[in-house]
């Protein structure tokens, strides 16, 4: 699995004997080399846990495990009697919690599914990202016209009757990464609180899966005894500390969310250094797997906007002005030098979020201190849905046809001449290019009259952009004589009275490990 390049930015120089200047991580050596080790879950987490909504408790045990350099869940799920369609991994969790002595101190990492998410584009490049879609099973469906993408769900989804298959899910916790933990050090256990969620199938029965193991899966450094006594005598010596960042949620349901209008959420709850915030909103009070709105991320908008403000109104954002939707995409594409995920907004309060997520605080960071800060959404207009209208050149009396597009998509459905707009609807809607951008359609009338429009739904934007134009192709229908986008699609914002808000932030912790090993962490 792809792992966090570390160290790079928080290590500090060592002067060398001829006064040069030389990071640590080049100035020292271990011999040594990089060993796998599976960790089974201890107790056996229940067959049933998928969809339970239990707690699974998976503990490291201190001696067990040396120099973490990655480290993720392997899941080995078995299904059935009938196929099914789950969520993605990171969304089979309600929440993970990384815990110090099983649970008896400090609560070190918070990681949520955004988490999970965020952490792929703004550490891994492409190649990276597609690795971990792959092990992962989520899809990033492009969006070309835009340079964006769209989270979904991937084939491998869905698991056929008598499958038993490996699904892996990393931990994005950045001490671990940083080799901030080394347990031959360390005089306490680890626990990884697995909360699970109970609502993880799309179609199917939660009855045909079930959990047949649950693994860590360790990148570790082995080093050879006389480089590890050397490190652990130094780390017994002083305390050492660590800079990372924690993860907090405030969740807002059942949220009536006008077009064109501005919503205030206030932030008291929130406390620390924080070096950027996600904003995410659902469509749904209940977000869930069987309609996907748990993963179905609702855009502002064009012209929308979001700002922080503080108890008089003013701004604190882009120097008194709210930021608009693309510039909030233009910054998630700069931070993370990946395409702008839709529905997903980055507000940066470092100017480099690639070093915040390794500890660094250089780049600058906003504090809040739980005075009544507001997030200000203001949302766009009602959207306008793009029309497009077939003209035949005569009325078709017979024959079966296809739609397609411009850009090559055909439907897979031969629809006769003259089925009405529930067939037609249900074969466009059934398109995989449709269905993965969240666009459906209403059909104007069959082929008995010269022209038919194709209505798509409010909020695809202009379809013609990413699709072209749609066409038939007949089989001894008349033929077409133009396809033309009559109403231009335009973006927008859905009044509506269930909507759900989740405010993400990322707050600079410190963890020290003391001389005897043990861990605490602190805000910063």
């Amino acid at each position: 699995m792809p792992v966090l390049s570390r160290k790079l930015d928080i290590l500090s120089p060592k002067i060398q004997e001829d006064g040069a200047l030389l990071p640590i991580h080049q100035a020292t050596a271990s011999a040594g080399s990089s060993a796998y080790i599976v960790l089974p879950c201890s107790p056996p987490a229940p067959t049933t846990s998928l969809n339970s909504g239990n707690t699974i408790n998976f503990d490291i045990e201190r001696d067990t495990v040396k120099l973490v350099e990655n480290i993720c869940f392997r899941f080995r799920v078995q299904c059935t009697t009938a196929d099914v369609e789950l969520l993605p991994p990171n969304y089979w969790l309600n929440r993970l919690v990384i815990e110090a002595e099983r649970g008896s101190a400090d609560e070190l990492q918070h990681c949520y599914p955004i988490d999970w998410i965020v952490w792929d584009y703004l550490v891994e490049d492409r190649v990276g990202r597609e690795c971990s879609q792959y092990f992962g099973n989520y899809r990033a469906t492009p969006y070309k016209s835009q340079s964006a993408e769209k989270y979904g769900i991937n084939e491998r989804m869905k698991f056929k009757v008598g499958e038993t298959r490996d699904v892996y899910l990393k931990i994005p916790a950045l001490f671990f990464h940083l080799n901030a933990i080394d347990m031959s050090h360390i005089r306490a256990d680890l626990r990884l609180r697995l909360e699970m969620s109970n609502d993880i199938v799309v179609s199917g029965s939660s009855n045909n899966v079930s959990l047949e193991g649950l693994d860590l899966v360790i990148d570790n450094f082995a080093e050879e005894d006389f480089d590890r006594n050397h490190r652990v005598s130094k780390q017994m010596s002083n305390p050492h500390k660590y800079l990372y960042l924690d993860c907090e949620r405030y969740q807002v349901s059942d949220k009536t969310l006008t077009a064109g209008a501005t919503t205030r959420i206030e932030l008291d709850q929130f406390t620390g250094k924080m070096a950027y915030a996600i904003i995410v909103i659902k469509p749904s009070t209940n977000p869930s797997a069987s309609d996907q709105s748990k993963i179905d991320f609702v855009e502002l908008g064009p012209e929308g906007t979001i700002d922080i403000t503080n108890p008089s109104s003013q701004s604190l954002l882009g120097q008194g002005t709210a930021i608009k939707e693309g510039h909030l995409y233009q910054l998630w594409t700069e931070q993370t030098k990946n395409p702008h995920l839709k529905g997903v907004y980055l507000i940066p309060f470092s100017s480099n979020c690639k070093k915040a997520i390794t500890g660094s605080m250089s780049g600058g960071f906003m504090e809040f201190v739980g005075l009544r800060d507001y997030l200000e959404l203001t949302f766009d207009s009602a959207p306008t849905s793009e029309v497009h209208t077939i003209t035949q050149n005569a009325v078709s009396s017979a024959g079966t046809y296809r739609y397609a597009f411009e850009n090559g998509a055909i439907s897979d459905q031969e629809i006769n001449y003259n089925d009405g707009p529930t067939v037609i609807n249900s074969a466009l809607d059934a398109m995989p290019q449709l269905k993965e951008r969240g666009i459906t359609v209403t059909a104007g009338g069959d082929l008995t009259s010269a022209t038919q429009t194709i209505t798509f739904n409010a909020g695809s934007g202009k379809v013609s952009d990413e699709l072209g134009k749609i066409t038939i192709l007949g089989n001894g229908t008349a033929k077409v004589n133009n396809s033309a986008v009559t109403t231009v699609g335009r973006r927008g914002f859905t009044t509506g009275s269930n909507y759900q808000i989740n405010v993400y932030m990322y707050k600079y912790k410190c963890l020290t490990v003391a001389k005897n090993g043990r861990l605490t962490c602190h805000d910063m």
